[in-house]
C-alpha cells in the first residue's frame, strides 16, 4: 500500500533511475548458504537494492559476493546488541564502535565506513551510536552527539571524494538511534539536518516494541521535521509494522526478518504458513516470498506453484511464543 502526502517524497532516485516509495529493503548479512543461494535473485524481490552492515559483509568470514548496482550499507551498529561490543568517544566529538564476531573484535571508525561506501555502495549510512533501553539521559546525549559528529565527518569526507557535486555521488543517510526521551532525538536531528545529507534513518524503534504506540507518533513527528528528504527506519520486518510504519511516514523499511523466518520454514503474515523441515531450495523459495510480499512484489505462477506444492501448511506454535514477534 503506498502512502504518500505532499510533504513526502513519491520516489527515490537511485543513480538515475526513480524508484516508487514507500518500499521495503531486506537486509542479508552476505554470509550464510541462504544469502548466497537469494542473492542472484534479490533484483526480481527486491526493486530497491539490499542493505548489508559493513563489518559483518566486508570484514568478517566473508568470501565476496558481487555488489548489486543498488547495495545499501550501514555501520552495524545494531550488532553491538546482537554480537555484543561497546564504543568510544574519539577526538572532534565522533564515536566509533568495537563489535564483538565471535572472537573477532571489529572495530568500526567513520573513516573506514565511508570508504567502504564509496567503494561498493549506492546508499550509505553514517556511523550511528546506539542508544539502549534505559540508557542514562546524560550517556544518551553523548551517543547522540557523537551520531551527529559522525555524520559530519562522513559528509565532509563524501564530498571531499567527489568534489562537491551531486552527479553521481554516493546518496548519503545521516543516522540517528531513537532514545529513551525523544526531546533529545530531535534536538539532535535539528543539528543533522543542518548537514548535507540526502535523507534520515532512525535506528532503535525494533527494540522499543513495547511502546510501539509512541514509537509510531515518534516517526510521524520526524516525518514532519524532515520534509520531503527520504526517511528510514531500520529493522522492522513484521507486515503489519512494516504498514504502520510507511503510513506514519517512513519511506524505506529494512529487516532481516524474512531470511530468518525462512530458516525457520515460515511464510511471513499472517497464519503461521510453513513447512515442517524444508530443504535449502525451499528455504530460499520461502525467503524470496517474504521478500517480494514485504517489497510488494508479485511472483506470478511460480509463487503460486509455490504455495499450492502441498508442502505449505500451518505450522503448530511453538510453546511460549506468539505469531509475529519476530523483528530486526
Amino acid at each position: 500500500m503506498r502512502v504518500l502526502s505532499r510533504n513526502r517524497p513519491d520516489r527515490l532516485i537511485l543513480r538515475g533511475e526513480p524508484l516508487p516509495l514507500p518500499g521495503f529493503i531486506p537486509a542479508v548479512a552476505g554470509t550464510g548458504s541462504l544469502d548466497r543461494m537469494i542473492w542472484p535473485h534479490l533484483a526480481r524481490v527486491a526493486p530497491l537494492g539490499v542493505l548489508v552492515s559493513a563489518p559483518s559483509f566486508f570484514l568478517v568470514n566473508h568470501e565476496p559476493l558481487p555488489a548489486p548496482a543498488r547495495l545499501w550499507v550501514d555501520g552495524g551498529s545494531f550488532g553491538v546488541f546482537v554480537h555484543g561490543g561497546a564504543w568510544e568517544e574519539q577526538a572532534g566529538g565522533t564515536g566509533l564502535l568495537r563489535l564483538r564476531y565471535g572472537d573477532t573484535e571489529v572495530v568500526m571508525t567513520w573513516e573506514l565506513l565511508i570508504a567502504l561506501q564509496l567503494r561498493h555502495a549506492a546508499v550509505g549510512f553514517t556511523l550511528d551510536i546506539p542508544v539502549p533501553v534505559g540508557c542514562p539521559a546524560a550517556e544518551a546525549r553523548r551517543r547522540l552527539s557523537a551520531s551527529v559528529e559522525n555524520a559530519r565527518a562522513m559528509c565532509d569526507a563524501r564530498d571531499a571524494a567527489t568534489g562537491g557535486g551531486r552527479e553521481g555521488r554516493l546518496m548519503l543517510y545521516g543516522s540517528l538511534p531513537l532514545a529513551d526521551d525523544p526531546v533529545a532525538t530531535l534536538e539532535s536531528l535539528g543539528d543533522l539536518l543542518s548537514l548535507p545529507i540526502d535523507g534520515v534513518a532512525l535506528g532503535g524503534v525494533a527494540g522499543r516494541r513495547e511502546a510501539w504506540g509512541p514509537c509510531l507518533e515518534f516517526v510521524r513527528l520526524v516525518r514532519r521535521r524532515v520534509g520531503r528528504l527520504p526517511l528510514h527506519v531500520f529493522g522492522v520486518g513484521l507486515p503489519q509494522r512494516v504498514k504502520e510504519l510507511q503510513e506514519a511516514g517512513a519511506d524505506t523499511v529494512d529487516s532481516s526478518s524474512p531470511l530468518r523466518a525462512a530458516l525457520s520454514g515460515r511464510l511471513l503474515g499472517p497464519g503461521r504458513l510453513g513447512m515442517e523441515d524444508p530443504s535449502p531450495l525451499e528455504r530460499m523459495h520461502l525467503a524470496l516470498h517474504n521478500i517480494a510480499m514485504l517489497s510488494g512484489v508479485s511472483l506470478g505462477l511460480e509463487a503460486a506453484g509455490f504455495l499450492l506444492s502441498g508442502r505449505v501448511a500451518r505450522l503448530a506454535l511453538e510453546a511460549g511464543s506468539e505469531p509475529g514477534t519476530e523483528e530486526s
